[in-house]
């Protein structure tokens, strides 16, 4: 209600627009793709920005098209809160005192994306239900939801190692992926010809290498143009650090160790690594790196002061930029010294080296809560 009723900005210095642009990007995007046109230019008599998400989410985004804004803007914020709230509910212990500091971690960077209309929580939530269902060997309802995430990023294609080895029939999984990774590709086919269809992906495709070659986002790239580093090429480096990522588990699986808690740590390595790895990262993509934080230490606190120290470290990150500091701090911390993905990225490394260690030397750090590997 508060980004409904505030007044239109102007974010170019020409046209106003409501404060809620993010949705009205979701939102027009059907009518851009029943009319044929381009979903990849720019539509200013619709919205500020390009769209540059799949066709196949433009289809989806057509129940919100025929929506009034104020309602249309609550349900689609809704649906990502409400989707994390669930999954979350069932990766934090149960325990007040402790689950509260989990939701302490998220809370600023959730609001933040929220009054954006981002989709980063409906992201976020999507791929923890697709583990949730995997887990519970239900590998067609899981596939989906990885796949219909992947449509909205194409980063989310990342996690399918972990829903691989988290599955009991993993070749049975994969098949899943492929047959609705199929299907929702061309479900814009509905909507417009082959060769409409064939245009969009090639747009789309523009438009994401485009964002490649153009920005470096909250991540590791602002740190690396800090000491005039940003001539690496991108793509080795996001590689590199994907690899470091699912180490763990591959030397796990490798060595033939017993099953352990790294499995369920990698999803916060993983969510981590997908946002201070991501040229595209801003303040409100947080959201994602910082519910995988907290999944990683509520799987992992090997005693209580490290757990204490760790969480109020996080807290810091999460809340760097918010109320709880003067504006010219929080400006300092976010656009200055890059502190978020500074100190995720240290965060990231650390939680990497234990789960290596362990895989090396079982039971000798990693100390799982029995009511989160219940619920899990």
């Amino acid at each position: 209600m508060q980004q409904y009723l505030l007044p239109l900005k102007s974010y170019s210095g020409d046209n106003f627009y409501p404060q809620y642009n993010n949705y009205l990007i979701f939102k027009s995007s059907f009518s851009h793709l029943i009319s044929q046109t381009s979903l990849y230019i720019s539509h200013p008599q619709d919205h500020w920005d390009l769209f540059k998400y799949s066709p196949s989410f433009a289809v989806f985004m057509g129940v919100f098209s025929v929506l009034p804004d104020v309602i249309g803007l609550f349900l689609w914020n809704f649906l990502g809160i409400g989707l994390l709230t669930y999954c979350l509910s069932y990766l934090f212990p149960s325990v007040l005192r402790k689950s509260i500091w989990g939701w302490l971690l998220i809370l600023n960077d959730m609001i933040a994306s929220t009054q954006n209309a981002q989709s980063n929580c409906l992201i976020a939530g999507l791929l923890l239900l697709s583990w949730l269902e995997v887990s519970k060997n239900r590998n067609a309802s899981g596939a989906l939801w990885f796949c219909l995430c992947g449509l909205i990023k194409v980063y989310s294609l990342a996690f399918l190692p972990l829903l691989f080895w988290n599955s009991k029939k993993p070749l049975q999984l994969l098949g899943y992926a492929i047959g609705w990774g199929i299907l929702l590709i061309a479900l814009p086919l509905i909507f417009t010809d082959i060769d409409g269809l064939i245009f969009q992906y090639t747009e789309w495709i523009r438009v994401i290498k485009m964002d490649a070659d153009q920005n470096l986002g909250l991540s590791i790239w602002s740190i690396l143009s800090l000491f005039d580093l940003v001539d690496i090429p991108k793509l080795p480096v996001v590689f590199i650090g994907y690899l470091i990522c699912l180490s763990p588990i591959l030397l796990q699986k490798t060595l033939k160790r017993p099953e352990q808690i790294i499995n369920k740590i990698s999803i916060g390595t993983l969510f981590i690594w997908m946002i201070i790895f991501n040229y595209r990262a801003e303040s409100a993509t947080y959201i994602i790196a910082q519910c995988g934080a907290a999944i990683a230490i509520w799987a992992l606190f090997p005693n209580r002061k490290t757990f204490i120290i760790t969480c109020i470290f996080l807290f810091i990150l999460g809340w760097s930029n918010s109320f709880l500091f003067p504006l010219d701090w929080a400006h300092y911390f976010t656009h200055v010294i890059f502190l978020k993905p500074w100190g995720l990225f240290v965060f990231w490394i650390t939680i990497i080296l234990i789960q290596l260690y362990s895989v090396f030397y079982p039971n000798s750090i990693l100390n799982i809560s029995n009511d989160y590997s219940t619920r899990l």
